[in-house]
């Protein structure tokens, strides 16, 4: 095992005591960081990559869109059905629903190869179904649906949104600004110092969406947007990912 993964794993297992100067000069080294310019300029790059991006500016094509039109050309424009090609759709621990029929949580694979998106419905998920779209018109009516039964009284415009590395809010933090995304979390950094052993991709466990919803995707974006994806609509918050997506989540657009 070489360093940077020593590292992760003392720190996944909260031995961080065990950590020696040795083992980080080591991992360091094995990032290419060899002196104090190296380190700077890593951490600078760290930064800047960890920078959330305006919708508009996710993919070309995007500017001058609406969120709702953004959203749509995202996960249904000619770009997304043709990278949509290549999918292979992680299986989810419930079965779901897709256009009135019901299908065995290993069935997804019959959709390999075609865009395939989840909106979160807590009455459906607390009867043991996700909610499956794969037609933009009725992706329309479902999100119509979600997002008019957010209430005046809970409505707060432009609120941001949270997302936990573990469940019920627990652990470390992201936040990510209303209609801005981060198109791939293996460049977002979760553990400050140890930016180099630990990202933010396939570690989310729980959310608390704002304004507008957000949308999570398995997928890093690059540019265009492939395989699943889950919208989960405002103001909800979801202490418990793992029934859908714990330890998923590749992407984020809010």
């Amino acid at each position: 095992m070489n360093a940077v993964d020593q590292i992760k794993s003392l720190m996944k297992e909260e031995k961080q005591e065990q950590i020696t100067k040795q083992l980080v000069l080591q991992s360091l080294q094995e990032q290419g960081i060899r002196d104090l310019d190296g380190f700077a300029a890593r951490t600078l790059e760290m930064v800047m990559n960890s920078k959330a991006q305006p919708l508009s500016a996710l993919m070309p094509g995007l500017e001058g869109k609406n969120r709702e039109e953004a959203m749509m050309e995202l996960l249904f424009g000619s770009k997304a059905q043709s990278v949509a090609r290549d999918t292979q759709h992680n299986q989810p621990k419930l079965p779901f629903t897709l256009g009135g029929v019901s299908y065995h949580p290993a069935e997804i694979q019959r959709f390999n190869g075609k865009p395939l998106h989840f909106i979160w419905n807590s009455e459906m998920a607390a009867n043991g179904f996700l909610t499956a779209v794969n037609d933009p018109e009725e992706y329309r009516a479902e999100l119509s649906s979600a997002l008019s039964d957010v209430t005046v009284r809970n409505h707060v415009p432009g609120a941001g949104h949270s997302f936990y590395e573990h469940i019920n809010y627990g652990g470390h933090v992201l936040n990510l600004a209303y209609r801005h995304a981060y198109p791939d979390l293996t460049k977002i950094a979760m553990s400050g110092f140890w930016f180099w052993t630990t990202s933010w991709n396939d570690k989310i466990s729980s959310v608390r969406a704002g304004s507008g919803g957000v949308t999570l995707v398995q997928n890093v974006i690059r540019p265009y947007l492939s395989g699943s994806t889950l919208f989960i609509p405002p103001f909800r918050w979801v202490p418990a990912l793992d029934a859908v997506w714990n330890d998923q989540v590749s992407a984020i657009i809010g």
